[in-house]
């Protein structure tokens, strides 16, 4: 099976920071009541004493159920089982693999993280990857669950970054030159010895990577942790 994509577009996606704390303390307060009522559950308990007419129901219904599991057995050991024809007669079937080929490509891609703390949107990061191709193929049994499926992946991208500087209103280039990074990825059988067990590599190639930044960049990561902070614990004191 060939599974291809393919984005002729540019792709932009825009993260709010507010939006980014609301859902994760959505998401923790779901696990917690989740937690809460399976404790509950555990805590309750589900044992209680039977009377003296109750017993004695249950004790007859497993009797009778057990003269019906004896009458079965005898009835299946009658059966004529040299006369059936074996499923395995014959030329076995081959266990077959089913292979699964993801091929992508993608122009552009940015995204640009936003501080919206304040009442305002005030954009903090942004990160661009550009002549992105992912291709990857899964191997995997279709008549046996016991063996584990195979896989490889390879990733070849160039990542772009750049920060706000709120003094002047301007992008800045985070990253000078674009950074060239290729992820190769593989799940196989072990080829040096013979061995049962499988082999797990991952690869990361990537050319010189070239970084600057202001103290002003600084100085609004350290801003957005504090807000970060203080809106993540208003929203665990239930204050919003």
């Amino acid at each position: 099976t060939d599974v291809k994509f393919a984005c002729l577009a540019p792709v932009y996606i825009s993260i709010s920071m507010q939006n980014v704390a609301l859902a994760s303390a959505i998401a923790t307060s779901l696990s917690e009541a989740f937690f809460e009522d399976s404790v509950a559950e555990v805590e309750v308990d589900e044992f209680c004493s039977l009377s003296e007419a109750e017993t004695s129901k249950i004790e007859l219904l497993n009797s009778a159920l057990e003269q019906v599991g004896d009458i079965d057995d005898l009835n299946h050991n009658r059966s004529d089982h040299p006369n059936d024809i074996s499923a395995h007669d014959g030329n076995p079937s081959k266990q077959t693999k089913q292979m699964l080929k993801l091929r992508a490509t993608l122009p552009s891609a940015t995204i640009t993280l936003i501080n919206d703390f304040q009442g305002m949107d005030l954009a903090l990061f942004k990160l661009t990857t550009t002549h992105c191709v992912f291709g990857g193929e899964v191997d995997f049994p279709v008549l046996s669950d016991s063996e584990s499926p195979l896989f490889g992946c390879n990733v070849n991208t160039s990542v772009l970054a750049e920060y706000f500087d709120s003094t002047t209103f301007k992008w800045e280039n985070f990253l000078v030159k674009p950074w060239e990074v290729t992820l190769n990825c593989s799940r196989s059988e072990q080829s040096r010895f013979p061995s049962d067990r499988l082999l797990t590599t991952f690869d990361i190639e990537s050319h010189q990577c070239h970084v600057s930044f202001s103290e002003h960049f600084l100085v609004s990561v350290g801003a957005a942790s504090r807000m970060w902070s203080v809106y993540s614990g208003e929203q665990e004191r239930g204050d919003w």
